[in-house]
């Protein structure tokens, strides 16, 4: 075969594969939001656990405390100077 033929060839492979990825982008976009609302509804779950709470609020309230900000009152964080 001359390279005009196998230029043509990786052409429509290319062509086919772009319009196989396009297809598949929104259904992808359907399966991600419901995989993120099933991610969402466990992590509201197990934030209803005193356990895993706690425990996440000490990791916040540290990890803000090593960039200098200090809890003043409850949900409310200021920038200390």
């Amino acid at each position: 075969m001359d390279p005009d033929g196998y230029l043509s060839i990786r052409l429509r492979d290319v062509k086919y594969t772009i319009n196989a990825i396009v297809v598949t982008i929104p259904a992808l976009k359907v399966l991600r939001m419901a995989l993120k609302n099933r991610a969402t509804k466990k992590f509201n779950k197990s934030l209803k656990t005193p356990h895993i709470r706690k425990a996440l609020e000490s990791s916040i309230d540290s990890g803000l405390s090593q960039v200098n900000v200090r809890k003043k009152k409850k949900n409310y964080y200021s920038h200390n100077n």
